[in-house]
């Protein structure tokens, strides 16, 4: 999983830190799966899957992707929408199941409920849950946008003291609309004042670009409240020393869908050139760009995922419901977020419901 370091920002800072042990104490892997739905690992062991709702919420501008053969401990459901409430897509195989006022206290782990909109709609419309694992808290706030629209009432507020009383280190948070809601919605965070904040929920890309730019745009205030993460992975590890930074951090994850991956290092060696069947590429090795052509035997959900060496996701070049016959689809060497990657080995995998194939590109420039 993508980690961050506590940035340094003083060299007295910097040699005092140096002659102390850094520890990193509790740890919780977040992958971003689309729409309200995230994957937490915490590093008991314990796993949770939360709102994983149809596959294609609000239409195909909000899609929530798939979990790969992933099995989670618990799954939460904020409400029952069915762009949260899915209960088709529940892997088997997992342990338990919160909704309503659902807790649970496992290893160490205590997850509890908070009813959100209750106040400003007038009945509880959502739920939402709050993780607390050593000395770590994360919310996923989930819908909340009514809480949000009348953050200017001192009642809403009051209500939000009353229900939130603690500070998050981590904030999974509702983004929507555009200027009807963004201003609210920095009012909101300044009332919880969470440490760190990963946006959610937007509907279309472009609700998140306009909140994050109304957030730059604010003549350098920006600078001083938040340090604002871009970096294309769809992965946030969030670690006990990363618990007291500041400012608040708005970290931007692209949705993708998880799959376990096996490092490169250890797949059996296969040449780039060497043609494997179902999928190959050309040219390879490349610069700007290769083709990668693929064949679906039958019709059906694929996806054509990109990782590194380590087996992190870089890119998701395919991933929906395809006809059979042959396909090709165009990789330019970038990220999620548009940047080139760096020279070296990437594997290519193809799967399907019946299908899995994997060849390694490699980028020389």
């Amino acid at each position: 999983m993508h980690g961050r370091n506590k940035t340094i920002r003083t060299l007295t800072l910097g040699l005092i830190l140096s002659l102390v042990p850094i520890t990193h104490g509790a740890q919780v892997d977040i992958h971003y799966l689309g729409h309200a739905s995230f994957i937490l690992q915490f590093d008991n062991g314990v796993s949770v899957l939360t709102d994983f709702g149809t596959s294609n919420s609000w239409g195909l501008a909000s899609p929530i992707y798939d979990l790969g053969d992933f099995v989670p401990t618990v799954i939460t459901y904020s409400h029952q929408h069915q762009d949260h409430y899915d209960l088709s897509r529940r892997p088997e195989g997992f342990s338990y199941q919160l909704e309503n006022m659902d807790s649970l206290d496992i290893d160490g782990l205590l997850i509890r409920p908070v009813r959100v909109c209750e106040y400003a709609v007038g009945t509880p419309s959502s739920t939402a849950f709050v993780f607390e694992y050593e000395d770590i808290t994360i919310c996923h706030l989930s819908d909340a946008q009514a809480e949000i629209l009348n953050i200017a009432s001192l009642e809403t507020q009051q209500h939000l003291k009353d229900i939130f009383p603690e500070q998050f280190d981590m904030l999974l948070m509702t983004i929507e609309g555009v200027d009807q809601f963004i201003p609210q919605a920095e009012e909101f965070i300044n009332l919880l004042k969470p440490r760190h904040i990963i946006p959610m929920h937007y509907w279309t890309v472009s609700y998140k670009r306009d909140f994050l730019d109304y957030l730059e745009s604010k003549d350098g205030l920006s600078r001083k409240n938040y340090d604002i993460h871009i970096d294309g992975l769809p992965d946030f590890t969030l670690s006990s020393d990363l618990a007291s930074a500041t400012p608040v951090q708005i970290i931007s994850l692209p949705p993708a869908p998880f799959t376990n991956v096996t490092p490169i290092e250890e797949i059996p060696d296969v040449k780039p050139d060497i043609i494997e069947p179902g999928i190959q590429n050309f040219p390879n090795p490349f610069n700007e760009g290769t083709v990668i052509d693929y064949e679906i035997p039958e019709a059906g959900f694929t996806s054509i995922q990109i990782y590194d060496l380590n087996g992190k996701p870089v890119k998701t070049l395919i991933s929906g419901v395809h006809h059979s016959g042959e396909h090709h689809v165009v990789w330019n060497g970038t990220d999620y977020s548009g940047v080139s990657v760096p020279s070296g080995i990437y594997l290519c995998r193809l799967q399907t419901a019946d299908l899995y194939r994997n060849i390694k590109l490699l980028i020389s420039k």
